[in-house]
């Protein structure tokens, strides 16, 4: 398997944790020392505040995350990827809209045989609603 297919893989089961609206297992992707540095807002630094910020994230209403893996550079230890995400919400139909959608860079470290996330930087493509 190509590097990018297991970072691929790894971003496939942090869609996955988005699906099932589990936070913490979503943060469980991440290394203990772990930040997250979305866009307009201050850096969130370890588990606990990245599972923070993603159960925020699912109280507002993300109910599915893709990923895609567009480029990876790295070794067998570790890795960079750029990528693109999307997040959509339910609609009372069931069908489901793509309310956000951006890009990302990480930094990804193999711990114990698996891709953990170590810095996670992501922007948007629409801009940010007015609060």
């Amino acid at each position: 398997m190509s590097l990018k297919d297991e970072l691929q893989s790894a971003q496939n089961g942090l869609a996955a944790a988005f699906g099932a609206g589990d936070a913490m297992r979503a943060a469980a992707l991440y290394t203990d020392d772990a930040c997250l540095m979305p866009d307009g807002l201050p850096t969130f630094h370890g588990r606990a505040a990245i599972g923070q910020f993603f159960g925020g994230a699912i109280e507002q209403g993300i109910v599915e995350a893709r990923f895609t893996t567009q480029e990876a550079d790295g070794d067998d230890q570790q890795a960079l990827e750029v990528g693109r995400y999307e997040l959509f919400a339910a609609l009372p139909n069931g069908e489901r809209e793509c309310i956000d959608d951006g890009r990302y860079f990480i930094a990804w470290r193999k711990i114990d045989g698996a891709w953990r996330i170590a810095r996670d930087m992501f922007n948007r493509y629409r801009p940010i609603p007015a609060q």
